[in-house]
């Protein structure tokens, strides 16, 4: 397994924790961590959050890429090596009004807490995070490209993957199963490109585009909201077509994007809703 020349990898220093599932405290890391070390997202860093996404903060300031693969590293409190806690694919960038940035994923990969990837090569400098490759302009270390690579080929396939619910998903088995989920990982970023054509369309505002619907994550949940959606494809993998444009993928809020799957179908998200609009 190798790590394309397109994907924007960052690797973000973490403090250390062997299950990050939110029920033991954090050791070490920045001033922040070590001044709350249970009151913090990195804690919870493996635990899949209410809105379906893994959460786990990235330092100060924005991270100007679109999508990102983040690599969660933490040192090792006694050995202080260097540890691969997990990937986050295709990770949203976000920054809050405090400029504390975060990644959020809804596939993750995590090693177990006895086969951490080790490494002693993290570039110094301040700062949480260290870019390995970027597709826009700015420093890069090829050293963490390539152990991020090492990492991957380690492996050799995913271990610990955990993906979110998906709708899509649920209607395919055997061949067709294993061939979709590679079309999707394909596309992230494609649906990010969606999820920003729309916002730009909406003036900042993400709503549920089925006819009668119009939920927004964001009127409903806060700022947690902001720029959350779902895309759905108006057509299922089984049709044949090829290759996805971004007229093909449509926003719908989660209720809609289950009933639009539910039982395998693939129903047309223009006549879903049959009630009073």
């Amino acid at each position: 397994m190798d790590a394309h020349l397109n994907e924007a990898v960052v690797f973000v220093l973490i403090g250390w924790n062997d299950t990050y599932d939110g029920t033991t405290r954090i050791v070490g890391g920045h001033k922040y961590l070590k001044a709350n070390p249970t009151n913090n997202s990195e804690m919870r860093a493996l635990v899949r959050d209410s809105d379906g996404y893994f959460h786990c903060g990235a330092g100060r300031g924005a991270l100007k890429e679109k999508m990102v693969t983040a690599v969660l590293v933490a040192r090792h409190p006694i050995s202080l090596s260097y540890e691969a806690v997990a990937i986050y694919h295709n990770a949203l960038p976000r920054v809050g009004k405090d400029q504390w940035a975060t990644v959020s994923a809804q596939r993750i990969t995590v090693f177990p807490i006895n086969g951490r990837p080790t490494f002693n090569d993290w570039p110094a400098g301040q700062g949480m995070r260290r870019w390995a490759h970027r597709n826009l302009r700015g420093p890069a270390h090829s050293r963490l490209l390539s152990t991020y690579k090492r990492i991957l080929n380690a492996v050799g396939t995913r271990v610990g993957e955990r993906d979110s619910d998906d709708y899509e998903l649920s209607g395919f088995e055997g061949s067709l199963r294993a061939r979709f989920k590679t079309h999707r990982q394909r596309e992230g970023r494609l649906r990010a490109e969606k999820i920003n054509q729309a916002l730009v369309k909406g003036n900042g505002r993400l709503k549920c585009e089925v006819p009668g619907c119009r939920f927004e994550f964001m009127t409903v949940y806060g700022e947690i909201g902001r720029n959350f959606a779902h895309v759905h494809h108006k057509l299922p993998l089984a049709s044949g077509r090829r290759r996805t444009t971004l007229d093909d993928l449509v926003i719908v809020c989660a209720n809609c994007h289950a009933m639009i799957h539910r039982d395998g179908g693939c129903r047309d998200f223009r006549t879903l809703i049959k009630g009073p609009r």
